[in-house]
């Protein structure tokens, strides 16, 4: 679906996102996807409900919770292969994370 041209940041009319319905609908392999495309854990539906909320399967929500570290240790490996990890690169990822770093 993804090679056809899907947009994953489509938003339903409660603003209900395809990350926050998989994880809903407890498809593990599909939030894993969505996030590794690119997807929010950070929206919310029109009732104030991120993909955290909505959940009730433990392997899901332990790995959205965990999805910024992840996101971070991502980045500082890349930047680290490339040889690009620098104190400036270091502080751009506290200004773009704010907080999680």
């Amino acid at each position: 679906m993804l090679s056809n041209g899907i947009n994953i940041h489509k938003k339903s009319n409660n603003n209900g996102s395809a990350i926050l319905y998989a994880s809903l609908h407890s498809q593990k392999e599909v939030v894993q996807l969505l996030l590794s495309e690119g997807s929010s854990i950070y929206d919310k539906t029109m009732f104030g409900s991120s993909c955290v909320d909505v959940t009730y399967n433990k392997e899901i929500k332990s790995i959205l919770e965990k999805w910024p570290i992840t996101m971070v240790i991502i980045i500082l490996e890349e930047l680290s292969l490339n040889g690009d990890l620098l104190e400036s690169n270091i502080t751009d990822l506290q200004e773009y994370f704010g907080p999680i770093v």
